[in-house]
């Protein structure tokens, strides 16, 4: 299943794990019922560009992945990272996001460990739903190449959703990456 962790419901300092959207209950319940959990981590901003800087991650995800790895098949660092909530970007601008975007993506990977799978991407709708965000990740080598597999999910009808696919497998292929897809 794929689960929303809502990271700014949580404080792995102070023994808060679960919060308004019982958290840490509902990974107990999995739990119990042997279902592996792919978390989507919720960025805690107020500004959706900014990202937590490297001090909040350190100190929260060695914990969060301690605490329910063993629920866990994978996890997304980010959703919906093209979804930019309206906000429009200079392509200078996009390149920097894109930039910061890796950047905590590869401090994400850091702080979970080698040994959970880390889906990049997790991307909201079609490749070109935001076809600037699409231009500035494809320019950046250091994404195809990194461990883990690509996810996606769509808001289209599941007539669409095929065409998407072959859409995002094309695309990755051409960048010479080698992991699954996930939807």
């Amino acid at each position: 299943v794929r689960e929303r962790l809502m990271w700014a419901d949580l404080s792995p300092n102070n023994q808060v794990w679960d919060g308004i959207y019982y958290t840490d209950k509902l990974r107990r319940q999995y739990q119990q019922a042997d279902i592996k959990v792919l978390e989507v981590v919720q960025v805690p901003v107020l500004e959706h560009l900014a990202f937590p800087d490297s001090d909040k991650i350190m100190a929260d995800f060695p914990k969060i992945t301690q605490k329910w790895k063993a629920t866990w098949i994978g996890i997304e660092p980010k959703n919906e990272p093209n979804n930019l909530k309206g906000q429009r970007l200079s392509a200078e601008g996009m390149v920097d996001y894109v930039g910061r975007y890796l950047s905590y993506s590869r401090e994400m990977h850091a702080a979970v460990g080698n040994d959970v799978l880390v889906v990049n991407g997790t991307f909201a709708g079609g490749l070109y739903a935001n076809a600037e965000f699409s231009k500035a990740i494809s320019s950046r080598k250091d994404f195809f190449e990194s461990k883990g597999d690509f996810s996606f999910h769509t808001y289209e009808t599941a007539e669409n959703l095929i065409q998407t696919l072959a859409q995002y497998k094309s695309w990755l292929k051409s960048k010479g990456f080698s992991g699954n897809v996930w939807i």
